[in-house]
């Protein structure tokens, strides 16, 4: 983006002009919505933008987390995982995504493919084992959690899931 395309989109000029042949794009526009404030505009921007768009796809997401939307946000993250297959932070959302929506099995297919994507960025191995002390997989869990993380960790963490578990 260049510099008067970034102060259009600091103003929220670039809001208005979206769409009107003028070349600044939804993702800008949707930017601009964020800093106002005005996520409902900002989420039907991206989702503008969303079909090819991996930047407006990852934001798209990331609101409808934010807004507990989490079937739509598993949808966003499914199409940015299309585009980005290899992007362990996509799978690992998307695996967040699932859980929260109830879709346990689909959680577990997308945190084991985040974690065979980058084997050096270990939320999602995380994210997993965590999912599965939750759901009342504590050993197979912790098992996830000591290859990654230092024994205080793992405890610590595991109490904390144990604790949300029981929410």
């Amino acid at each position: 983006m260049n510099r008067v395309s970034r102060w259009m989109v600091a103003t929220g000029l670039a809001a208005g002009l979206a769409g009107c042949g003028s070349g600044i794009d939804e993702y800008s526009a949707g930017q601009a919505a964020e800093g106002r404030g005005d996520i409902q505009g900002a989420v039907g921007d991206y989702g503008k933008a969303a079909a090819s768009d991996d930047k407006s796809l990852y934001r798209l997401g990331t609101l409808e987390m934010d807004q507990k939307q989490y079937a739509d946000a598993a949808g966003a993250w499914e199409k940015y995982v299309a585009l980005k297959p290899k992007s362990a932070n996509g799978w690992d959302n998307l695996g967040r995504a699932y859980e929260q929506a109830g879709e346990i099995g689909k959680a577990e297919e997308a945190y084991k493919k985040g974690m065979e994507v980058a084997t050096d960025d270990h939320s999602a191995q995380i994210n997993y084992g965590l999912m599965l002390v939750r759901h009342g997989r504590e050993e197979e869990g912790r098992k996830l959690l000591v290859d990654v993380m230092k024994p205080e960790e793992v405890e610590a963490s595991v109490q904390a899931a144990r604790v949300q578990k029981g929410k």
